[in-house]
């Protein structure tokens, strides 16, 4: 099998339940379709890949995001 390289979370939002059946080592599986609720180690990984577009809608939550991660490294 070949690992899919595009995590569809990157520039999600809405909150709608989904699930993933492709059976790769890195899948979550069933998740919620908003970035901001991906695992602390994926949101730290993913934040450098966000859209400018989701950026600017979501400037206050990425901010924030940002600042938390941040203090979380020390």
């Amino acid at each position: 099998m070949t690992e899919i390289t595009y995590d569809y979370l990157i520039d999600a939002d809405g909150g709608v339940v989904w699930a993933c059946t492709c059976g790769e080592e890195r899948c979550r599986g069933p998740h919620v379709h908003d970035f901001f609720e991906l695992p602390a180690d994926k949101l730290r990984e993913y934040l450098p890949l966000l859209s400018p577009w989701f950026v600017r809608a979501y400037a206050d939550r990425v901010e924030t995001l940002r600042r938390s991660l941040s203090s979380e490294q020390g």
